[in-house]
């Protein structure tokens, strides 16, 4: 009896062991497959990333490159050229046509009844001038050269009809400096007594503009700027200016 009981006893303790082995197997299996069940529940409530958007909720635009501002040309004027001064007294700047004289070079050749071609251009005091300046007046435009024996000779009348009419008549003296020299130039001025403005034409351009081609040549321009009367190569006589004069005062034809 005792050895019966002894060996039910021993089977009665391997079985329970054996039912607790596969308790605890049975335990350890069933906890991976939680964690893995949770793992992906993780992973499927996470939300895709959305665009910026402002706060309106407009999607944000690119900012825009400011555009470069849009270079004005300037109209500008018409050109003049000019001289530089020089250092030495007495020597002369040249004088120069405007642009708007070129232009109007192209067109017509001035004639008695044109108008005339204006210009600017320095005198020999370095003080620049202008044919415009002198609108209202009766103008003389003189063309000469100090070795000229009409010039030297028309000299002298020319002052008794300036001195007659300081204040209504405009004196211009052009220089036409391709066969003169400053000395010769200022040697004149001295002698004659000159106080009229004087220029030196050393481009040509105020020559060429008024198509002057020889020395002594006198332009007659009436107070409108219209040319009454042209001498070209002449010796006058302090009467000569003093008709053109009258003449240029009335109304042209």
């Amino acid at each position: 009896m005792i050895l019966v009981a002894s060996i039910f006893l021993a089977v009665f303790i391997l079985t329970s062991c054996s039912n607790s082995n596969k308790s605890s197997s049975t335990t350890n299996t069933s906890n991976p497959q939680t964690t893995t069940s949770q793992k992906s529940n993780t992973t499927n409530t996470q939300q895709p990333t959305t665009p910026p958007t402002t706060s309106n909720n407009t999607p944000t635009q690119p900012a825009q490159q400011p555009k470069e501002p849009q270079q004005q040309v300037n109209p500008g004027t018409p050109e003049t050229t000019t001289p530089s001064p020089t250092d030495q007294p007495g020597s002369a700047n040249p004088g120069t046509a405007t642009q708007a004289g070129k232009e109007q070079e192209k067109k017509y050749t001035p004639t008695v009844g044109s108008y005339a071609p204006p210009f600017t251009t320095f005198t020999l005091d370095n003080k620049q001038i202008s044919l415009d300046q002198f609108k209202g007046k009766t103008v003389i435009l003189k063309f000469w050269a100090s070795w000229c024996a009409k010039c030297q000779a028309t000299a002298p009348e020319l002052n008794k009809f300036y001195a007659d009419h300081p204040n209504d008549v405009a004196i211009i003296a052009i220089n036409l400096n391709q066969a003169d020299t400053f000395d010769g130039i200022n040697q004149y001025i001295q002698r004659y007594k000159i106080t009229y403005p004087v220029a030196v034409d050393i481009t040509g351009d105020i020559s060429t503009l008024y198509r002057v081609s020889q020395t002594s040549t006198y332009f007659i321009i009436d107070p409108q700027g219209v040319i009454r009367q042209i001498f070209t190569y002449q010796t006058l006589k302090a009467k000569d200016f003093e008709t053109a004069y009258q003449k240029a005062q009335q109304p042209a034809p």
